[in-house]
Protein backbone atom coordinates (compact mmCIF):
# COMPACT_ATOMS: atom_id res chain seq x y z
CA UNK A 1 0.00 0.00 0.00
CA UNK A 2 1.08 3.40 -1.08
CA UNK A 3 2.33 5.35 2.02
CA UNK A 4 0.33 8.01 3.80
CA UNK A 5 -0.98 9.61 6.33
CA UNK A 6 -4.57 8.43 8.30
CA UNK A 7 -7.69 10.89 9.46
CA UNK A 8 -11.44 10.51 10.35
CA UNK A 9 -13.34 10.11 7.43
CA UNK A 10 -15.65 11.98 6.44
CA UNK A 11 -18.49 9.35 7.86
CA UNK A 12 -18.62 7.93 10.92
CA UNK A 13 -16.78 4.95 11.47
CA UNK A 14 -14.67 5.56 8.42
CA UNK A 15 -10.88 6.47 7.86
CA UNK A 16 -9.46 7.72 5.15
CA UNK A 17 -5.95 8.05 3.39
CA UNK A 18 -4.63 10.91 2.23
CA UNK A 19 -1.64 11.77 0.75
CA UNK A 20 0.35 14.81 2.44
CA UNK A 21 3.10 15.72 -0.30
CA UNK A 22 1.28 13.94 -3.66
CA UNK A 23 2.65 15.20 -6.82
CA UNK A 24 -1.10 15.99 -7.83
CA UNK A 25 -4.74 16.06 -6.38
CA UNK A 26 -5.57 13.06 -4.43
CA UNK A 27 -9.09 12.30 -3.40
CA UNK A 28 -9.50 11.08 0.43
CA UNK A 29 -10.75 7.69 0.37
CA UNK A 30 -12.74 6.26 3.30
CA UNK A 31 -12.65 2.67 4.32
CA UNK A 32 -14.36 0.59 7.28
CA UNK A 33 -12.79 2.02 10.68
CA UNK A 34 -11.78 -1.50 11.33
CA UNK A 35 -9.01 -0.88 8.71
CA UNK A 36 -7.21 1.95 10.87
CA UNK A 37 -4.51 -0.69 11.85
CA UNK A 38 -3.98 -2.31 8.59
CA UNK A 39 -3.85 1.00 6.72
CA UNK A 40 -1.10 2.71 9.08
CA UNK A 41 0.82 -0.41 8.68
CA UNK A 42 4.36 0.67 6.92
CA UNK A 43 4.69 -2.71 4.63
CA UNK A 44 7.32 -1.15 2.15
CA UNK A 45 9.95 -3.43 3.68
CA UNK A 46 8.24 -6.20 3.78
CA UNK A 47 10.28 -9.58 2.48
CA UNK A 48 9.50 -12.03 0.20
CA UNK A 49 7.31 -9.56 -1.96
CA UNK A 50 7.02 -11.02 -4.83
CA UNK A 51 3.39 -12.05 -4.25
CA UNK A 52 2.05 -11.62 -0.95
CA UNK A 53 -1.53 -10.99 -1.37
CA UNK A 54 -2.92 -14.31 -3.14
CA UNK A 55 -0.65 -17.48 -3.97
CA UNK A 56 -0.01 -17.29 -7.81
CA UNK A 57 -3.26 -19.89 -8.78
CA UNK A 58 -5.93 -17.69 -7.68
CA UNK A 59 -3.69 -14.28 -9.14
CA UNK A 60 -3.77 -16.17 -12.74
CA UNK A 61 -7.82 -16.95 -12.22
CA UNK A 62 -8.50 -13.22 -11.45
CA UNK A 63 -6.23 -11.73 -14.42
CA UNK A 64 -7.79 -13.07 -17.51
CA UNK A 65 -11.70 -11.96 -15.82
CA UNK A 66 -10.07 -7.94 -15.21
CA UNK A 67 -8.71 -8.39 -18.42
CA UNK A 68 -11.49 -9.11 -20.20
CA UNK A 69 -13.56 -6.72 -18.08
CA UNK A 70 -11.61 -3.49 -19.63
CA UNK A 71 -11.46 -4.48 -22.92
CA UNK A 72 -15.35 -5.32 -23.00
CA UNK A 73 -15.53 -1.63 -21.64
CA UNK A 74 -12.97 -0.14 -24.32
CA UNK A 75 -15.12 -1.93 -27.06
CA UNK A 76 -18.14 -0.73 -25.54
CA UNK A 77 -19.96 1.75 -28.50
CA UNK A 78 -19.73 4.17 -25.64
CA UNK A 79 -16.35 4.62 -24.95
CA UNK A 80 -14.41 7.30 -26.67
CA UNK A 81 -11.19 5.96 -25.98
CA UNK A 82 -12.03 3.09 -27.62
CA UNK A 83 -11.07 -0.97 -28.56
CA UNK A 84 -7.25 0.24 -29.77
CA UNK A 85 -6.75 1.44 -25.84
CA UNK A 86 -6.58 -1.95 -24.55
CA UNK A 87 -3.98 -3.37 -26.58
CA UNK A 88 -1.56 -0.37 -26.70
CA UNK A 89 -1.84 0.98 -23.15
CA UNK A 90 -3.73 -1.37 -20.81
CA UNK A 91 -1.69 -4.62 -21.31
CA UNK A 92 2.02 -2.27 -22.39
CA UNK A 93 1.43 -1.10 -18.55
CA UNK A 94 0.90 -4.86 -17.18
CA UNK A 95 3.85 -5.90 -18.89
CA UNK A 96 6.14 -3.28 -17.86
CA UNK A 97 4.33 -3.98 -14.44
CA UNK A 98 5.93 -7.56 -14.41
CA UNK A 99 9.23 -6.45 -15.60
CA UNK A 100 9.81 -3.14 -13.22
CA UNK A 101 8.59 -5.70 -9.80
CA UNK A 102 12.07 -7.26 -8.99
CA UNK A 103 13.28 -3.72 -9.27
CA UNK A 104 11.19 -1.86 -6.91
CA UNK A 105 10.38 -5.36 -4.72
CA UNK A 106 6.68 -4.70 -5.69
CA UNK A 107 4.04 -7.27 -4.77
CA UNK A 108 2.53 -8.65 -8.25
CA UNK A 109 -0.85 -9.26 -6.03
CA UNK A 110 -1.30 -5.80 -5.93
CA UNK A 111 0.18 -4.22 -9.23
CA UNK A 112 -1.16 -6.50 -11.89
CA UNK A 113 -4.82 -6.01 -10.95
CA UNK A 114 -3.99 -2.46 -10.22
CA UNK A 115 -2.28 -2.15 -13.52
CA UNK A 116 -5.23 -3.65 -16.08
CA UNK A 117 -7.81 -1.59 -13.81
CA UNK A 118 -6.02 1.71 -13.14
CA UNK A 119 -7.76 4.02 -16.32
CA UNK A 120 -11.30 1.87 -16.17
CA UNK A 121 -12.86 5.32 -15.18
CA UNK A 122 -11.40 6.87 -18.19
CA UNK A 123 -12.47 4.20 -20.27
CA UNK A 124 -15.85 4.23 -19.00
CA UNK A 125 -16.15 7.69 -18.67
CA UNK A 126 -13.63 9.84 -20.48
CA UNK A 127 -15.31 13.50 -19.60
CA UNK A 128 -13.99 12.55 -16.25
CA UNK A 129 -9.91 11.84 -17.51
CA UNK A 130 -8.84 14.97 -15.29
CA UNK A 131 -9.98 13.02 -11.98
CA UNK A 132 -9.95 9.58 -13.74
CA UNK A 133 -7.16 8.42 -10.77
CA UNK A 134 -9.47 8.80 -7.72
CA UNK A 135 -12.46 7.86 -9.81
CA UNK A 136 -11.16 4.69 -11.15
CA UNK A 137 -9.19 4.06 -7.34
CA UNK A 138 -13.27 3.86 -6.23
CA UNK A 139 -14.21 2.05 -9.22
CA UNK A 140 -11.33 -0.51 -8.62
CA UNK A 141 -11.87 -1.32 -5.38
CA UNK A 142 -15.95 -1.90 -6.41
CA UNK A 143 -15.07 -4.28 -9.14
CA UNK A 144 -12.23 -5.99 -6.67
CA UNK A 145 -14.98 -6.40 -3.94
CA UNK A 146 -17.61 -7.73 -6.88
CA UNK A 147 -15.03 -10.79 -8.11
CA UNK A 148 -14.22 -12.18 -4.19
CA UNK A 149 -11.46 -9.59 -3.14
CA UNK A 150 -11.35 -9.13 0.67
CA UNK A 151 -11.46 -5.79 1.76
CA UNK A 152 -7.66 -5.79 2.41
CA UNK A 153 -7.05 -6.55 -1.13
CA UNK A 154 -9.21 -3.78 -2.35
CA UNK A 155 -7.90 -1.31 0.06
CA UNK A 156 -4.36 -2.12 -1.18
CA UNK A 157 -5.28 -2.80 -4.90
CA UNK A 158 -7.13 0.92 -5.31
CA UNK A 159 -4.57 2.92 -3.28
CA UNK A 160 -1.68 1.98 -5.95
CA UNK A 161 -4.22 2.26 -9.17
CA UNK A 162 -4.69 5.90 -7.57
CA UNK A 163 -1.02 6.83 -7.88
CA UNK A 164 -0.51 5.90 -11.23
CA UNK A 165 -0.56 9.41 -13.25
CA UNK A 166 2.85 9.80 -12.91
CA UNK A 167 6.16 8.32 -11.58
CA UNK A 168 6.43 8.55 -8.16
CA UNK A 169 9.57 7.30 -5.33
CA UNK A 170 8.91 3.74 -4.06
CA UNK A 171 10.50 5.55 -0.39
CA UNK A 172 7.34 7.40 -0.32
CA UNK A 173 4.60 5.90 -1.80
CA UNK A 174 5.35 2.41 -1.83
CA UNK A 175 6.82 -0.31 -4.06
CA UNK A 176 3.57 -1.09 -5.71
CA UNK A 177 2.62 2.71 -6.64
CA UNK A 178 6.40 3.39 -7.84
CA UNK A 179 5.97 -0.35 -9.63
CA UNK A 180 2.72 1.03 -11.60
CA UNK A 181 3.36 4.72 -11.59
CA UNK A 182 6.60 3.94 -13.40
CA UNK A 183 5.01 1.38 -15.70
CA UNK A 184 2.20 3.92 -17.08
CA UNK A 185 5.42 6.20 -18.02
CA UNK A 186 7.02 3.93 -19.81
CA UNK A 187 4.52 2.49 -21.73
CA UNK A 188 3.62 6.28 -23.19
CA UNK A 189 7.36 5.94 -24.69
CA UNK A 190 6.68 2.93 -25.95
CA UNK A 191 4.48 3.68 -28.03
CA UNK A 192 4.66 6.85 -30.08
CA UNK A 193 2.51 5.61 -32.78
CA UNK A 194 -0.56 5.18 -31.03
CA UNK A 195 -0.12 8.08 -28.69
CA UNK A 196 0.00 10.54 -31.79
CA UNK A 197 -3.05 8.97 -32.80
CA UNK A 198 -4.69 9.05 -29.54
CA UNK A 199 -3.97 12.83 -29.59
CA UNK A 200 -5.80 13.38 -32.41
CA UNK A 201 -8.29 10.82 -31.98
CA UNK A 202 -9.15 10.93 -28.63
CA UNK A 203 -8.28 13.91 -27.24
CA UNK A 204 -8.94 15.90 -30.58
CA UNK A 205 -5.67 17.46 -30.71
CA UNK A 206 -4.72 19.42 -34.34
CA UNK A 207 -1.64 17.54 -35.68
CA UNK A 208 0.34 20.28 -34.07
CA UNK A 209 -0.61 20.80 -31.11
CA UNK A 210 -1.20 16.74 -30.67
CA UNK A 211 2.37 16.15 -30.82
CA UNK A 212 3.41 19.10 -28.73
CA UNK A 213 1.19 17.55 -26.03
CA UNK A 214 2.75 14.32 -26.72
CA UNK A 215 6.56 15.45 -26.45
CA UNK A 216 5.44 17.67 -23.30
CA UNK A 217 4.05 14.28 -21.39
CA UNK A 218 7.00 12.83 -22.57
CA UNK A 219 9.77 14.95 -21.50
CA UNK A 220 7.49 15.37 -18.50
CA UNK A 221 7.60 11.12 -17.61
CA UNK A 222 11.16 11.02 -17.79
CA UNK A 223 12.39 13.95 -15.78
CA UNK A 224 10.01 12.14 -13.27
CA UNK A 225 11.45 8.72 -13.97
CA UNK A 226 13.85 7.32 -10.93
CA UNK A 227 17.91 6.91 -11.30
CA UNK A 228 17.44 3.36 -11.59
CA UNK A 229 14.64 3.37 -14.15
CA UNK A 230 16.34 5.41 -16.53
CA UNK A 231 18.72 3.09 -18.15
CA UNK A 232 16.27 0.75 -18.79
CA UNK A 233 13.79 3.76 -20.09
CA UNK A 234 16.46 5.85 -22.73
CA UNK A 235 16.13 4.03 -25.86
CA UNK A 236 12.62 4.20 -25.22
CA UNK A 237 12.54 8.09 -24.13
CA UNK A 238 14.83 8.48 -27.62
CA UNK A 239 11.85 6.51 -29.65
CA UNK A 240 9.34 8.74 -28.12
CA UNK A 241 11.64 12.03 -29.22
CA UNK A 242 12.45 11.02 -32.59
CA UNK A 243 8.53 10.19 -33.60
CA UNK A 244 7.53 13.80 -32.49
CA UNK A 245 10.62 15.00 -34.19
CA UNK A 246 9.90 13.04 -37.37
CA UNK A 247 6.52 14.16 -37.98
CA UNK A 248 7.95 17.77 -38.31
Amino acid sequence: MSEGYLSEGPNRGTVAIRFSDAPYPIMRLAFPSEMSDLLSMDISNTPDRTIRSYDGSLLDAILPILRNLVEAACRDPGSRIGSDFFREHVLVVEDFCRQLAPLFGADLGIVLPAAILHDISAIEDFSKVAEHHTLGAIRTADILRDHGFSEEQAVEVSACAQLHLVPVPSGTYGPEAACLSHADALSQMARPAYWLHYAGKVRGLGFDEGRGWYRSLVEDRWSRLTDSVKPVAKPLYRKAVDACEARQ
